[in-house]
């Protein structure tokens, strides 16, 4: 630190700490055999619940599947808890620096998608702004998320009166599957890899 310099504020703290965080549950909590192998024998149940419900799930009958299945639940809700942390701090500072890192609308759009079944986290990636939107989702979920995103970019059109671009909504999904993660065919949407 320069002596005339501020030292960074909370946000970029709290940020540097969230970044570590997701680090760690996405290269430690995540990579667990139970976690994977729950994970699997659970996608069925995570694609067609909302993360509230799965919040929610109750263990009545204590065996080792529901265990394993609220295990998996635990990790993905720390995943989401921190992610949506971090999402506040990035639109707290562009509030106050009156920069969009996460515009209103698009505040609106990812908070809708992370109502639908099956979609861990949703938020506004980068250096932010409105022109991309990230989405972390069960296999299966997929679907549900392109309706929300045509109907919110068709309701978007009909309603808007300006010749604005942020108020003119286009959106343009573009599927990225995670291949490293049980066996590349089961857990993500999309053509079957083929095997060797």
């Amino acid at each position: 630190n320069d002596k005339g310099s501020a030292p960074p504020p909370l946000e970029w703290n709290e940020l540097a700490r969230l970044n570590l965080e997701l680090q760690r549950i996405l290269q430690e909590d995540t990579m667990t055999p139970s976690f994977q192998k729950g994970l699997l024998e659970h996608a069925d149940y995570l694609s067609t619940h909302t993360a509230m419900e799965w919040k929610t799930h109750n263990n009545d009958n204590n065996d080792d599947d529901d265990e394993t299945k609220q295990q998996v639940i635990d990790t993905l809700w720390k995943l989401r808890d921190t992610m949506m942390e971090a999402r506040r701090y990035l639109k707290q500072m562009g509030d106050a620096a009156g920069v969009p890192i996460e515009p209103n609308e698009q505040t609106e759009l990812a908070n809708d998608t992370m109502a639908l079944p099956g979609v861990v986290i949703a938020g506004v990636p980068g250096a932010g702004g409105y022109d991309a939107l990230y989405c972390l989702y069960i296999r299966g979920a997929r679907e549900s998320i392109g309706q929300c995103w045509n109907a919110r970019q068709q309701n978007e059109s009909s309603t808007s009166t300006s010749t604005n671009n942020n108020n003119n909504l286009q959106i343009c999904p573009l599927g990225v599957q995670h291949v490293g993660f049980g066996d590349g065919s089961k857990l993500v949407d999309g053509p079957p890899t083929k095997e060797k």
